[in-house]
């Protein structure tokens, strides 16, 4: 149901086009419900053209060498950064066959055994 058969099933003569009255709005505003044109359309034919992205490398049949979790490392300035991925050969820390991960240049120190900081 939309909002202007709801306010015509109330009583209100409502046009096909154009603004409600302070009356249609009080009582739009009382309806408890969703109404169809407040909910979004989904775009299901987006999900069949999904393509992975430029710079990522898929190789098939990749195998777990690791177990995932998030390494923290700390820039020059003393923030925290987060990563799971190695720079070097731009593979998640799960499947990177590097003998130790590389993070991202703005990494300056981190206390993992399986970090190298170049």
């Amino acid at each position: 149901m939309n909002k202007r058969d709801y306010l015509r099933s109330l009583g209100f003569q409502v046009g096909e086009r154009g603004r409600f009255n302070s009356a249609m709005k009080i009582a739009l505003a009382k309806y408890e419900g969703v109404f169809d044109e407040d909910q979004p359309k989904l775009k299901l034919n987006k999900l069949k053209t999904f393509k992975p992205a430029k710079n990522a490398i898929v190789v098939p049949g990749q195998r777990k060498l690791r177990e995932a979790r998030m390494i923290t490392g700390y820039t020059k300035e003393g923030y925290k950064v987060g990563f799971d991925g190695c720079i070097a050969c731009h593979q998640h820390m799960v499947y990177c066959q590097c003998p130790s991960l590389v993070p991202p240049k703005i990494v300056a120190t981190c206390d993992d055994i399986l970090v190298r900081i170049p």
